[in-house]
Formats: C-alpha cells, structure tokens, sequence
C-alpha cells in the first residue's frame, strides 16, 4: 500500500498461517501510513505491533481514547471490550486506518460486530481504511472478503481454508501451501 493512495475506503485482508508475515507486513503498512502522515489505529488482541512510539491502550478506558485527539494508538488487549471499543472509536472519528489482526474474533460468518460491519460497508464515508488479518480465511465473514480491494494470501494448508480461497477468490489451492514465508500472492 502506498501512502499517498487517494482511495479513502481500501479494504485490505491478508490471510495466512501463524509465522508467514502477516503481522509483519501489516507492521509495514501501518509503519508508512503514519509516517506519511496518516492516523492509524492498530487493534492486537494478542499484541504484535510497534510502528509508533505510542500511545498503547491495554483497557477500555474510554478517556484514552477520548484523548487521542487526533493521534494514532496501538491497541493491544486481551479483552473484547477493548477492542470492540476501539473498532467504535474508529468508526465515529473516522479520517483513519483501521488495522485490525485476528479480525476473524469480530467477523465471523455467524456473529460480527455491528460497528465493524459499518465501517467495511459504508466507511468510504467517513473515509476510513481497513487492513484486516486473519488464519483462517474460511473464519471470517464473506463481506469482507467479497468487498476488499485487495487480498494478500501468504502461505494457507489448512483443507477448509484453501477450499475457501479457491471458492470466493478463485485461487489455485495448490499454490498457498508451496509459498516460503514472507512471501505471498496479492489479489
């Protein structure tokens, strides 16, 4: 992803198993939007990211975010609420890049967070960007995937997930399994 992109609703998935670059390469993007200026807003149910110096919010205080005020913030919690919290922040704020790992915890095929779903249907709106990153391709809900702009496959085995790919992305599901790490297909 390029920082000067004029789209104001890119939506990004990058799928892949543990260990293959996917935080990595969010990492990046999220790096070069704030360097070039961007709000970026990066949401690590399990921690992972560090491409701002801060602030880091670990709770669902809702000042922390009220104090942002314009800045970026890494948000790595271990709690829902948080998260759920932060997904709400993006969304009334707007003007941002959202990234969001694991983001098949908040989007799956059978419950989602409604906030969530707003920002990937209508976030041209308030032109908000979201990189969302997952495992499990066949785990998250299909409007993500029917929706984003680009997809970024890095190394998938898993049967299910490889027969998702094939289905809704219409890639050879033989090709993910032989991808070295860090190196993947863009879609």
């Amino acid at each position: 992803m390029r920082a000067g992109t004029n789209k104001t609703n890119l939506i990004v998935v990058i799928f892949g198993q543990k260990g293959t670059g996917k935080t990595y390469l969010a990492n990046k993007i999220a790096g070069g939007m704030y360097a070039a200026g961007r709000r970026v807003i990066a949401i690590a149910p399990a921690g992972g990211f560090n491409f701002i110096p801060g602030p880091l919010i670990t709770s669902p205080d809702p000042d922390r975010f009220a104090g942002l005020a314009g800045r970026s913030a890494i948000v790595n919690c271990g709690d829902m609420e948080t998260a759920r919290m932060a997904i709400r922040f993006a969304r009334e704020v707007g003007r941002l890049w959202l990234i969001i790992d694991e983001i098949d915890l908040f989007l799956s095929p059978w419950e989602y967070d409604p906030d969530l779903m707003n920002i990937i249907r209508m976030g041209r709106h308030k032109e908000i960007n979201l990189v969302g990153i997952t495992q499990r391709p066949a785990s998250v809900h299909k409007n993500l995937t029917a929706l984003a702009d680009r997809r970024v496959i890095f190394r998938i085995t898993e049967p299910n997930d490889r027969d998702y790919l094939k289905k809704f992305v219409g890639i050879d599901p033989d090709l993910p399994p032989r991808l070295a790490d860090r190196r993947f297909f863009l879609l």
